[in-house]
């Protein structure tokens, strides 16, 4: 009944929410939803200083927070997935923004590697941030259609008919960079 009351975009808006959540839960249930545990492995406090990284230098580069939103969610991906060691992770937080640049941004001006390397005066070479960005492809079986926290909010706000406000970008940066 209340779809047939709504108009085709408020379905779709919808729908997009439904795909959004359905694609979340499908995630959480093949995916390990604590860090994996070890001598030198990332923990909490290190997953929230590479986040909030992720969010300092989309700042610095002012890239859209779904850019960053992205980011942060490939970052989660690997980080649940992979027993990754704590001298590794920037680099693979490095290669996520990376990642997410090159697929939400239009501007090319950091989409080259060499580039961002120089623009966050990153330590890694380019030969570096590309093994990184094969190994997280390969690990995520190149699906990069992640849920992420301002998809949801898009989604939501659309549904209840209202826009998206560059004020929810502070608030979604604080909900990203704490994992507790």
């Amino acid at each position: 009944l209340l779809v047939l009351e709504m108009g085709d975009g408020d379905y779709s808006r919808v729908s997009l929410l439904r795909s959004l959540a359905n694609r979340e839960r499908i995630l959480l249930s093949e995916t390990s939803t604590s860090l994996p545990l070890g001598s030198c492995l990332v923990t909490l406090r290190e997953r929230d200083r590479e986040a909030a990284w992720i969010v300092t230098s989309g700042a610095t580069l002012s890239l859209g927070v779904d850019t960053v939103c992205l980011a942060v969610a490939l970052l989660d991906r690997i980080l649940l997935a992979t027993r990754v060691p704590l001298k590794y992770v920037n680099c693979v937080a490095a290669t996520c923004l990376y990642i997410s640049i090159k697929l939400c941004e239009e501007c090319v001006c950091v989409s080259d590697a060499g580039r961002l390397i120089s623009r966050l005066q990153l330590p890694y070479s380019i030969p570096e941030l590309n093994r990184m960005e094969l190994t997280i492809l390969s690990r995520l079986n190149w699906d990069l259609g992640l849920p992420s926290v301002d998809r949801f909010m898009h989604a939501m706000l659309g549904c209840m008919g209202s826009p998206f406000l560059p004020v929810f970008r502070i608030p979604i940066e604080a909900v990203i960079c704490s994992s507790i």
